[in-house]
């Protein structure tokens, strides 16, 4: 019988992937989620395998277009099929947690606020405040004749389409002057000291004479608190209202060591 050749050509399939969602990153890089194909025939071992995914741009958005490259066969059967290198997909890429925290700050009172800083936590690798939208606001409720306490700071208008930004308040401490602590006083009443609480506020003054009390009473002494103005020289400018003005206390050790027992206040 006569015999001839003929050829038998791959056949062609199709296949398709899909891609994985992701939050904000700075870049296009894709994670390939699933490969499939269409058109092997039953009891054909074939896989559609490597490559590599982008999408069309790095910004947020949904339904975004992903390409993937560089896809091809592998298994027993895989000669005897082609496929395509490229496919698309879409996926979502959602915007990044961006927490902007107004720094905490301390201040003595009568004096100005301090600079108010932010610090950002949250950037996508390679980012930073140079990639928000509009300028940086920094407010604080303490004034310059503020009483000792705390008072918040607030950070606002800035915008970023890749980004959810969560402002976080601080808070702004307002301090009296560091003389006008009296800690250890106990100890040094009886050695003939002499100790300045400059500039304190009326709201102060009841602490202040009831810490006196207390360290004469531990060291068994005599003192006498002599109070005045805070001088011009100064060159503060002080508050008119009772509330905030300052005065200059004065604790000085009236040298008479006191009776155990006595009453020494």
């Amino acid at each position: 019988g006569a015999t001839t050749t003929a050829d038998v050509s791959a056949l062609a399939i199709t296949g398709s992937v899909t891609a994985d969602n992701k939050v904000y990153d700075a870049n296009t890089v894709a994670n390939l989620a699933t490969r499939t194909l269409s058109g092997v025939l039953t009891g054909d071992t074939v896989s559609y395998v490597g490559g590599s995914a982008a999408f069309d741009t790095k910004n947020v958005g949904t339904g975004k277009t992903v390409m993937a490259s560089g896809l091809g066969l592998v298994g027993t059967d895989a000669g005897n099929y082609t496929v395509n290198t490229t496919a698309a997909t879409t996926a979502d890429a959602t915007p990044r947690a961006l927490t902007i925290k107004a720094d905490d700050k301390t201040r003595l009172v009568l004096t100005a606020n301090p600079p108010l800083t932010v610090t950002f936590s949250g950037f996508a690798p390679g980012e930073g405040p140079g990639d928000l939208a509009g300028t940086l606001l920094i407010n604080t409720t303490a004034s310059l004749s503020s009483l000792p306490g705390g008072y918040g700071i607030a950070a606002s208008n800035l915008m970023a389409a890749n980004y959810v930004l969560q402002f976080v308040d601080g808070v702004l401490t307002v301090t009296t002057n560091p003389t006008t602590s009296i800690s250890g006083l106990e100890g040094r009443l009886d050695a003939g000291y002499t100790a300045t609480l400059s500039y304190l506020a009326q709201q102060e003054r009841v602490a202040a004479m009831q810490a006196v009390a207390a360290a004469m009473e531990v060291a068994a002494v005599a003192a006498t608190v002599e109070e005045a103005d805070v001088p011009s020289a100064s060159g503060q400018v002080e508050p008119q209202d009772d509330l905030r003005k300052r005065k200059i206390y004065t604790v000085r050790n009236a040298g008479i060591r006191l009776p155990a027992g006595l009453d020494r206040r």
